[in-house]
């Protein structure tokens, strides 16, 4: 009897012994399963972001490459070009290539050598401007000539193309000879005097050498429009020759009267219209005082739309077409007039 008993206390303690192997094996294979589950979780994780990764990586924008031999991007005043600009020097030669290869003329009247006010900012003009890629570019579109200052009194024939509207300044004068149809053709269509003996900025000068085709008293209103520091968008539409002529009618009839305003807008309007096929047209008119030069009267009147909230109103916004002009009146006063079509 206690033999058998011992039996089943044997049995009892090996089922026990088994039971507890099976529970140990059991409990080492849940923590396999459970490391394998984290494992995985890890790897789905990692593998998630990386595809996050992959994915913001491949949608950014690419910056396309710069033109063959470009020189690096740098700071815009202090940018060194490793380009070449070619400048004429001899005015008769300049002016038969320009003719020739129908590009127009832009003259760079330097007074860095000289011994006077404007040397400084020729200096600067040389060193900065002229090194900016962008302006090389644009350049590039130009038959350039280069010629000192002192040039003027040594030769009566560039004496005669350095424009009085420069008023003795150092700076850049253009004359048309892309277009032989042009009415404005061989004349003197844009001027870029380095005012106050202050030369012009890169962005100044690239506005300089991209304004739209027209006469010199257009362009200089659109300039003094486009470069105006709160950035006014109505010389940004499409420069339409119904909005010019409608422009140049009003600041001729101002300048002759000798007053300012909107007299026969009525009449300029219709006509904008018939010939437009429609729209919502509007005009702005400035006057300025006491400006001898061309260049001062387009700034001055540039500010003048400026102070006024209603003319402010019309110039700040880009308009479908648009057209400017001004022409000087008595006593030394400019008369602008902006014209523009919706």
């Amino acid at each position: 009897m206690q033999h058998s008993q011992r039996q089943d206390v044997n049995v009892i303690n090996r089922r026990n012994e088994l039971t507890c192997a099976d529970y140990n094996r059991i409990a080492d294979l849940s923590k396999s399963v459970n490391f394998i589950f984290f494992a995985v979780l890890i790897f789905i994780s990692s593998a998630t972001a990386a595809s996050a990764a992959q994915r913001y990586v491949v949608r950014r924008p690419v910056t396309p490459p710069p033109p063959a031999n470009a020189p690096e991007t740098v700071p815009e005043e202090t940018s060194d070009s490793q380009g070449t600009i070619h400048w004429e020097t001899d005015y008769t030669a300049a002016l038969r290539s320009a003719k020739e290869s129908r590009r127009n003329l832009l003259v760079y009247f330097d007074a860095e050598s000289a011994a006077s006010e404007h040397a400084a900012a020729c200096s600067t003009f040389n060193q900065t401007v002229l090194q900016n890629w962008n302006v090389q570019s644009e350049l590039a579109r130009y038959v350039l000539l280069k010629l000192p200052m002192a040039e003027l009194e040594a030769n009566p024939a560039v004496q005669e193309y350095y424009s009085t509207e420069m008023a003795n300044h150092p700076g850049l004068v253009l004359s048309e000879f892309e277009n032989p149809d042009a009415p404005y053709y061989g004349q003197t269509v844009a001027i870029l005097p380095f005012w106050q003996s202050v030369a012009p900025t890169v962005p100044e000068m690239l506005k300089f050498l991209t304004l739209p085709a027209g006469t010199l008293t257009q362009r200089t209103m659109i300039y003094a429009v486009r470069i105006h520091q709160h950035q006014p968008l109505g010389a940004d539409g499409i420069p339409d020759p119904i909005a010019v002529s409608a422009a140049t009618e009003q600041a001729e009839y101002q300048a002759d009267k000798g007053v300012m305003g909107h007299q026969n807008y009525g009449g300029r309007s219709s006509r904008a219209l018939e010939a437009l096929g429609g729209g919502s047209p509007s005009e702005i008119c400035a006057q300025s005082y006491s400006s001898k030069s061309l260049f001062e009267g387009a700034i001055g009147c540039m500010r003048a739309w400026r102070n006024s909230s209603a003319h402010w109103n019309l110039v700040r916004r880009q308009h479908t077409y648009f057209g400017f002009d001004i022409r000087r009146g008595k006593g030394d006063a400019w008369y602008a007039t902006g014209f523009f079509v919706d």
